[in-house]
């Protein structure tokens, strides 16, 4: 979440900055603020912490392959149907997961 609001505001100074000498003084602060964690865990991190970080398997994420074969009508009746299904509560925690 934090990173996501660093990048948005980051990219919005990008946007209204003028001169192309700030902006690519600009640009590289913002790459340096968006990595300063990782350069910060490989500076004072352990070998204990680097190696169980990477032993860790990958999370799969939602894929939409399936989807792509589909008509756009076909997917909005899917998602209706999927959402039919759901119940409140479900629903509720998902809008919870959401807000901050």
């Amino acid at each position: 979440f934090l990173w996501f609001s660093i990048l948005g505001a980051g990219t919005m100074l990008l946007m209204n900055t003028g001169c192309i000498d700030d902006i690519i003084i600009n640009s590289t602060a913002l790459g340096f603020v968006l990595c300063i964690d990782e350069l910060v865990f490989a500076t004072f991190g352990t070998s204990q912490a680097r190696t169980i970080l990477d032993k860790l398997e990958d999370y799969p994420l939602f894929s939409v392959e399936h989807h792509e074969d589909l008509e756009d009508h076909e997917v909005l009746l899917q998602h209706q149907q999927n959402e039919n299904q759901t119940s409140l509560g479900q629903k509720l925690n998902n809008i919870r997961r959401i807000l901050p």
